[in-house]
């Protein structure tokens, strides 16, 4: 740009020269016509007038040529002017570039120092996510682990518990049956003691010593017996009198299909509110008055015996305040609408004496149970005595106890008159 307005500045400067010695030459020639005129015209004009003349034509040379120096000098001073102007123009631009190159060439450093820095910065973090990513995966795996582990512990212990439940049931019928075979006992002797007293009434025979009563405790419900079991719906009642002192005893047991002992426990707002009998559906409860309960990814798992059904809701399922959701066997007559009504596929609820129905939020935490245990028969003993009042638990002892008796040798046997 400098080099192209210094080009043009002389190329103009040139001209003007030219054009300055374009007009000198017309002056010249203009001064030689004149001159010639001049002669022609001193030749013709004498005396004074050549002095005049001569006098005119230097002024006029003299005025023309400091008009020619004038312009002369004011065009150069004008292209001085103009050229100084447009270096110094130039010369700015020329420092300006400079000054933004400088500065671009900083910003250029310093951009590069930027990026070294975020390339260290990012090998860093890629190091640290690597090292983030791989503890993350250990952590999982030991939480696998943890959760097989803790799996396999739940299993043991709820297999233990069973165990424990099925020995403390076979010791409790064991208990019982023993109480059974102390009661018939004991109201064979209160029998026999009561047709010896009457006997020795009979015959005037006094004996010494004070009358044993016996009242034994009683005793709780029994489902059954190892041995020969009497059905639980089935009523029994038994009538006995004594000669001696009148007793009348009273032996009832009853119960009905379908009735359960039934326990709820919940930790929040939700509950099993129902587990049918017929193993339809489950019923899942919200108490909560204003507060709808996500329960996506939470289970149900039933629990019938030595079955189990394990049901797992859709993460998008909600419970309103107030509401239930109704879990339906695959083979009950139940509609599949969500979100309050839900039909498993293949899956059933499997019915049992005992049944436990749990509902598990997604890390597998109990939120609400519901046991249901089938109601064992209960015997009511009634005595006309309160003082001699005798416990009877089933007749089918003493039936027993009679056939060992048949057993025996003639001799050996009892009669009751």
């Amino acid at each position: 740009m400098e080099t192209k307005d210094r080009t043009a500045l002389q190329n103009k400067l040139k001209a003007l020269e030219e054009e300055l010695n374009f007009k000198n030459q017309l002056h010249m020639q203009e001064l030689n016509e004149t001159r010639l005129r001049s002669e022609l015209t001193i030749d013709e004009v004498e005396g004074s007038m050549i002095s005049d003349y001569d006098n005119k034509l230097r002024e006029a040379l003299q005025q023309m040529r400091e008009e020619y120096q004038n312009q002369i000098r004011s065009t150069s001073e004008e292209t001085e002017s103009h050229l100084l102007s447009k270096m110094d123009e130039l010369r700015k631009m020329a420092n300006e570039r400079n000054t933004m190159a400088n500065s671009s060439w900083e910003e250029l450093k310093t951009l590069r120092g930027e990026i070294d820095e975020l390339r260290i910065l990012k090998k860093t973090l890629l190091n640290k996510l690597t090292q983030a990513e791989s503890l993350n995966d250990e952590l999982m795996a030991e939480l696998q682990r943890e959760k097989l582990a803790h799996e396999g512990d739940v299993l043991n212990r709820d297999a233990e518990i069973k165990r424990l439940e099925l020995m403390i049931a076979d010791q409790l019928e064991e208990y019982r049956d023993l109480m059974d075979i102390k009661v018939a006992l004991d109201l064979e002797i209160s029998n026999y003691r009561k047709l010896l007293e009457s006997e020795e009434t009979r015959l005037n025979i006094s004996t010494s010593g004070d009358t044993t009563k016996i009242t034994p405790s009683r005793l709780p419900s029994s489902a059954g017996r190892k041995r020969k079991r009497m059905h639980l719906d089935d009523e029994v009642s038994f009538l006995g009198k004594s000669s001696g002192t009148d007793t009348q005893f009273s032996y009832e047991s009853s119960q009905k299909n379908n009735n359960f002992e039934i326990s709820t426990t919940a930790l929040g707002v939700l509950e099993v509110q129902e587990t049918d009998e017929e193993g339809k559906y489950v019923k899942i409860y919200n108490s909560s008055n204003d507060r709808e309960m996500p329960i996506g990814g939470y289970s149900i798992v039933h629990q019938a015996g030595e079955d189990e059904t394990i049901f797992k809701f859709h993460r998008s399922i909600h419970v309103a305040p107030n509401s239930t959701v109704t879990v339906w066997s695959s083979e009950s007559e139940g509609n599949h609408s969500p979100p309050h009504d839900l039909l498993m596929n293949t899956q059933k609820w499997f019915l049992a004496n005992d049944m436990k129905t749990q509902l598990l939020d997604a890390e597998g935490g109990e939120i609400a149970c519901r046991t249901m245990k089938k109601r064992q028969s209960r015997a009511s003993f009634f005595t006309s005595s309160a003082n001699e009042g005798v416990i009877l638990k089933k007749y089918r002892e003493r039936l027993l106890y009679a056939e060992a008796d048949n057993d025996r040798p003639e001799a050996e046997r009892c009669s009751i008159m």
